[in-house]
């Protein structure tokens, strides 16, 4: 069971999905494969954490028992995000020349990752919510998220390269590497719990400040030639993506009554947040893919502002594109059910 939806949450997510589709545009068109381009350097660290903060802050379950309704829930969301992901997964990589065995074997799965974690990570936080009731941890909510987060920590340590690596194949089947955004997901469902609470927090002005300074000195620092590895790496990344994904939830709230309102900006990133899977999954489809001369030319020449507005441009289009299809695939409910995952 989902919570009643939030306008503001519904935008943030149209932001996050916009983001996601801009990111592609250099690798997916300009071919220059994980470069961080300008204006990468900051839509990289929120897009996908913002994706699972959210399915955290809405995730809510009435039933915590596997006998009442609890594989009835497992199945809808298998319906939802994994037969949609491989229908049309399967379908984008046999027209690009691409073997569609990638959607099981590779921990990329063909592109289309995200709805598999999202299935793993919502079916963790299920059976994890059940054991902690069970031995009735729930019930104290320091112990129960101090437990949650060492899980979150655990999931982290798996999906760590040197770890994961060892589990061999099996390690990319199941998606190890991408289990280390539980930790996002967990976020999302702690702050949604205790938002209230934090709100009339004293020191909440504090928090903010504190934050978003952290933020700041954290990504200026990753500006610099100098680059953290091992453990700092991993470190420097959870405080830098925790950190950029708080300001941006904490403008989003403060403004939230603004995309409740009438305002084309608003409406336009909420619709885009209902329409989230919908462009995930067709995206790919219409990604430009010789625009390597651009590419190439961008990283010679950097130009932020040049490559913010050609890549928006694109970006933009892909979308447009992308939300005719879901309309036309949505005009018949039993394809739209397994194509786009719609109840």
């Amino acid at each position: 069971m989902q919570v009643k939806r939030l306008d503001y949450i519904d935008a943030l997510r149209g932001l996050a999905i916009l983001f996601i589709v801009f990111g592609h545009i250099p690798m997916y068109c300009y071919h220059i494969g994980d470069t961080f381009t300008s204006c990468r350097s900051f839509t990289s660290l929120v897009q996908l954490p913002i994706f699972f903060f959210v399915s955290g802050f809405v995730f809510k379950i009435k039933n915590i028992s596997i006998t009442r309704g609890g594989c009835e829930f497992i199945l809808n969301k298998f319906r939802q995000l994994i037969i949609p992901a491989i229908i049309i997964g399967s379908i984008y990589l046999i027209f690009h020349d691409g073997n569609f065995t990638q959607i099981i074997y590779d921990k990329f799965k063909g592109g289309y990752w995200f709805t598999f974690t999202l299935f793993e990570l919502i079916i963790i936080q299920y059976f994890w919510n059940m054991l902690t009731e069970k031995i009735h941890i729930r019930n104290s909510n320091k112990l129960y998220y101090t437990a949650s987060f060492c899980l979150a920590m655990i999931l982290y340590t798996l999906s760590l390269p040197t770890i994961s690596a060892k589990l061999g194949e099996i390690s990319l089947i199941i998606g190890v590497p991408m289990l280390r955004y539980y930790l996002y997901f967990f976020i999302g469902s702690m702050i949604r719990n205790n938002l209230d609470s934090i709100i009339q927090w004293s020191y909440r002005n504090q928090l903010t400040a504190i934050t978003t300074l952290i933020f700041f000195v954290l990504f200026l620092m990753n500006q610099m030639p100098y680059k953290f590895e091992g453990i700092l790496f991993h470190l420097n990344l959870i405080a830098l993506e925790v950190s950029s994904l708080l300001v941006v939830f904490m403008v989003f709230y403060k403004y939230r009554l603004y995309f409740s309102s009438n305002q084309y900006i608003a409406n336009t990133l909420t619709f885009l947040g209902k329409r989230t899977l919908d462009i995930y999954l067709i995206h790919y489809f219409f990604l430009p893919e010789d625009l390597s001369l651009f590419g190439d030319y961008f990283t010679t020449h950097p130009a932020m502002i040049l490559e913010a507005l050609f890549s928006g441009i694109i970006t933009l289009l892909v979308i447009v594109f992308c939300l005719i299809i879901s309309e036309v695939l949505r005009c018949n409910p039993s394809i739209s059910k397994y194509l786009l995952g719609t109840k």
